[in-house]
């Protein structure tokens, strides 16, 4: 879908480039924007680069497993079926713990795992959408990818936004845990009528 919505948006501008006589216009914007985009990705794979080194360092150093450990409690009230099965649990454990540290791509593969387990076993679809939910509204202690983004964009001090993403990420992960449980009930307690 996107690359119609694009192709419509070049032929609009190209149109009205030639009623209006800006051709050179639209050649040089295009050279530009390529050269810009380029500069941008080979800026943003750089510090992309080296965080990943620094979380690769973590994961080695075993922090992905503390942080494991560490939430192991949390788990037991926010995916209960899970836990009282016993099934998926160190995958769940292992995907937040690697969002938490912002490993994002160690936590995919994680949760994939995860999700197929409480698949196979037929655990609870609410476990299921909670570890989803988790996943799209996780908190992590080092955002990496904003900023990489922050520094390539020339900010003063790129690192002066963790607090408030801190802040921010910890409301929505509550508001969002808070708001699956309520419909998960809700969704329940209307199940139950019906067959009743």
């Amino acid at each position: 879908m996107l690359k119609y919505t694009y192709s419509i948006f070049f032929a609009i501008s190209f149109i009205f480039a030639v009623f209006c006589g800006n051709i050179r216009a639209i050649g040089e914007g295009c050279i530009n924007g390529a050269i810009a985009a380029v500069k941008f990705m080979i800026e943003l794979g750089t510090m992309m680069a080296f965080w990943c080194g620094i979380m690769a360092v973590f994961e080695k150093a075993g922090l992905l497993k503390f942080f494991s450990r560490l939430i192991r409690p949390v788990l037991k009230i926010v995916f209960p079926d899970a836990c009282k099965s016993g099934n998926a649990v160190e995958e769940i454990s292992m995907n937040i713990g690697a969002n938490l540290l912002g490993l994002g791509n160690a936590a995919t593969p994680m949760g994939i795992r995860a999700m197929e387990k409480m698949n196979s076993a037929l655990s609870s679809t609410d476990d299921m959408v909670m570890l989803t939910v988790l996943n799209t509204a996780s908190v992590q202690l080092i955002p990496t990818t904003l900023l990489s983004l922050r520094t390539v964009a020339g900010a003063k001090d790129p690192y002066e936004i963790i607090v408030p993403v801190w802040i921010c990420s910890v409301i929505t992960v509550i508001f969002a845990v808070i708001t699956t449980k309520a419909l998960a009930l809700c969704t329940r307690k209307r199940n139950q009528s019906w067959k009743k």
